[in-house]
């Protein structure tokens, strides 16, 4: 039994990649935003141009980083001009923040101990008021237009949540374009598609990434093991966007996009057999008390988690607490990623030892064939894109090929 544990640390060590609270939500629906909490609501300014980095939904557990190999430094968006303080600026004066979630603060402490160490990065002029899902009216889709609006400052969010109207920051996220990338590969892929991809949406919603996360090899935790079409056929399996969805469907599950923060009531109810995001997640929220198996299908899926912030909320503080702030998220993405696997594996092996989960791989001849039937998937994303849809395509896979030949 130990030799069938530690083979199966082994390989989790190897595979498991990152994070996941990875949350979702129905597609966005063109009502009108909740007007919310009575605040005031900044003025919404002409856009700039922006930043980001990997993981979050993320429910990391608390692991310190070992001296896993240090991840290329993050994306460089943030070098966008940053208007100066305007005159809200003044010597001891608080600004006081409301961050969005779609989560509850008990499936990541680890990040509200975040924004208490941004505050004093701040030196003191920053308060962050924590929202969890249930604490404000917003749609996973709508965290993007609250966050331009100024109805909140900041939130978690995820391009699944943003792709059902502008699918554009989809593209690194479709299913198997990552497959094999290291996480060095994965932000420099994102520096260089970044001018194409995410600044028009940055722009168009007044936004800033301060911190982007990126959840790779995400794992299949479900009530039956996903080695064959047929024993998975018509089994609901939880999605985080369209484009999971449609890999779900490719495999044969049955995919529905919930919200995150509805999920652990929806695998209870048995509405959902399961959900394809990283390991440390479902063992925190308690879900293998129901999902016995976890099946490994590396490169098939990824997600990213940027943390987005209103540019005028945001340019309002003096300098350097804009800049001390910046260097706090990068900070922490770094630890992120450096612990991710350590973080996953032993998620993995509580799981096995707490729950007695079975950990199995999804059969190559599968995945080959899975790989196959979700090339159409990559097709409607240029279609909805539009005309430069195939060419965003062609440049990610051009950029794959020089990283690999010069790395």
């Amino acid at each position: 039994m130990k030799k069938g544990l530690i083979s199966v640390v082994l390989m989790l060590t190897l595979v498991l990649g990152v994070i996941a609270a990875a949350c979702a939500a129905p597609k966005p629906t063109p009502t009108p935003l909740p007007t919310a909490t009575p605040r005031p609501t900044p003025t919404v300014g002409p856009a700039a141009t922006p930043a980001p980095t990997s993981v979050g939904p993320t429910a990391t557990p608390a692991v310190a980083p070992t001296a896993a190999p240090t991840a290329t430094p993050g994306p460089t968006a943030a070098a966008a001009p940053t208007p100066t303080a305007g005159p809200g600026a003044a010597p001891g004066k608080v600004y006081k923040w409301v961050y969005a979630s779609p989560v509850a603060a008990t499936a990541v402490p680890w990040f509200v101990q975040l924004l208490r160490e941004i505050e004093e990065a701040s030196g003191g002029i920053l308060e962050i008021e924590y929202l969890a899902k249930g604490e404000h009216p917003y749609s996973d889709p709508d965290l993007i237009k609250a966050v331009r609006d100024g109805l909140v400052d900041m939130a978690y969010n995820t391009s699944g949540y943003i792709s059902g109207t502008d699918p554009k920051p989809a593209l690194m996220t479709l299913p198997f374009i990552l497959a094999g990338a290291t996480d060095d590969e994965i932000f420099w892929l994102w520096d260089k598609m970044y001018d194409d991809v995410w600044a028009p949406v940055l722009d168009k919603y007044n936004q800033e990434i301060l911190a982007l996360q990126w959840a790779t090899d995400m794992v299949i935790s479900a009530t039956v093991p996903a080695t064959s079409f047929e024993g998975v056929k018509g089994h609901p399996l939880r999605a985080v966007g369209k484009e999971q969805a449609d890999l779900i469907a490719a495999v044969g599950f049955r995919p529905e996009v919930i919200a995150w923060g509805e999920v652990p009531a929806a695998i209870q109810r048995g509405i959902v057999d399961g959900v394809w995001v990283s390991v440390s997640s479902p063992y925190a929220l308690g879900f293998y008390e129901n999902l016995k198996y976890i099946t490994l299908a590396p490169g098939a899926s990824t997600l990213d988690v940027p943390q987005m912030v209103n540019r005028n909320a945001l340019s309002e503080l003096p300098e350097s607490a804009r800049d001390a702030i910046r260097g706090k998220f990068e900070e922490w993405r770094k630890m992120v990623t450096d612990a991710r696997t350590q973080a996953n594996s032993l998620a993995a092996w509580k799981a096995v030892a707490e729950y007695g989960v079975n950990v199995v791989r999804m059969p190559q001849a599968m995945m080959e064939d899975i790989q196959k039937r979700v090339r159409p998937v990559w097709d409607d994303w240029a279609r909805r894109v539009g005309p430069e849809g195939p060419q965003l395509i062609d440049k990610l896979q051009s950029l794959r090929k020089e990283w690999a030949k010069t790395h």
